[in-house]
Order: C-alpha cells, then structure tokens, then sequence
C-alpha cells in the first residue's frame, strides 16, 4: 500500500511541493503527487490476514444461530476451498437448518426450493461478508494504533529536539532552515515530520547521535 500524500500550503523543497502522508505522515518535496512510496502505516495494517479461522467464526456464529441444526461436520469440505468458502459453507448450513426447524424448506426439488437456496446463500455471503469486513476493520484499527504508539515512544523530547537545532544552527551546512547535506527540512515548526523529533535519526555528519530508549 501507498502514501496518500496532501500538499503543505505554502511549504516547499528545492523547489517542490510539500507533501504529507495521511497515514504515517511522511513529508516529502515531489514534483508528483502520485510519487509511489511504499507506506509503513498501510502496509502494517494489511499484512494481517484478514480471514477468520474456523473455529472463531463458529464461537460467533454460535451466537447468532441458536436453532437446531445439522451437523457441520458433515459438510463436504474440498481441500481446495478459501477460507471465506469454508465459513459461508458453514453459514449457509445453517441457514438451511434453520428454514427446516421453521417447516419452510420444501421437501422436494423444483423452483421453490431452488428460490429459497438462492436466497440462502446470498443471506450466507452477506453473513460471511459482514464479519470479515468487521475484522478487517478492528485489525486494520489495531495495528495503526500499535504503529502510532510505537512511533510515540521514538518521540524526541522538547528538551533533546532543542539540542539538536542548536547544534543544527551553529552547523555550517546549515541554511535556511536545511541540512545541505541530507536535504532535510530542519526547524522547530511542524516537528511531526522532522528528523529532530525522532530518537532512531542522526545527524549525516555525526554531529549528533541516535537517542537510545
């Protein structure tokens, strides 16, 4: 996944645009919006797979289907199957269970019966659905989060960031707010994005170090 960049009004370098990332908040110059930068955020998020297993989706699907039903041990289950097949196959079991507890499932084969199993799997593929976007949401959420504090706790202190620019000011490879040896925008204003305000970053001359946590 990519960086959603937005421009920064008004704040350019080497003469390009500023852009943000919405979600990691990684500030580039770019000629291009679209530059594509791979971004840590979204790429974190969706590298969980998102399928449930088996055995959570029943303890949730437990709960939703409390009439008598067939066994889902007898299902046919090809070897082949994807995980999302496997559980709407469960789901629509069940679904069939429960017409035949409420006496609607037809005995006998025709367009009745063939209407109602239509419906049935649709009903299992928007059950099915329902749960695995709800996952992917709360995984997706969980994993932003645990990305947000993490870059917290690589947060410099005021304190060391004002260290740092002091250092930064009385460097002769500084100039207008920039190292002209990293290219780096270095100021005390928007330290979001600003390589004083996070403890893994150095300076490229060894002017000042990486802060150990």
């Amino acid at each position: 996944m990519h960086c959603v960049f937005i421009p920064i009004a008004g704040k350019y370098f080497n003469k390009k645009p500023v852009y943000k990332c919405q979600y990691c908040g990684l500030t580039l110059g770019l000629e291009n919006s679209q530059t594509k930068v791979i971004c840590p955020a979204r790429a974190k998020a969706d590298a969980t797979d998102t399928h449930m297993g088996t055995k959570e989706y029943y303890r949730k699907l437990n709960k939703d289907t409390p009439w008598e039903m067939d066994r889902d041990e007898d299902l046919e289950m090809k070897p082949n199957m994807t995980a999302r097949e496997r559980l709407k196959a469960i789901t629509l079991n069940r679904l069939v269970s429960r017409e035949k507890q409420r006496h609607a499932m037809p005995q006998e084969e025709g367009r009745k019966k063939d209407l109602l199993m239509k419906q049935l799997e649709k009903e299992a593929e928007e059950t099915v659905a329902s749960h695995l976007d709800k996952q992917k949401s709360e995984e997706k959420t969980e994993q932003l989060q645990n990305w947000k504090n993490q870059q917290d706790k690589n947060r410099c202190s005021q304190e060391q960031i004002d260290e740092r620019l002091a250092i930064c000011n009385d460097c002769e490879y500084y100039e207008n707010h920039q190292c002209l040896q990293c290219g780096c925008a270095i100021s005390r204003d928007r330290v979001f994005g600003n390589k004083l305000a996070f403890k893994d970053k150095e300076c490229p001359i060894g002017k000042w170090k990486r802060i150990k946590n």
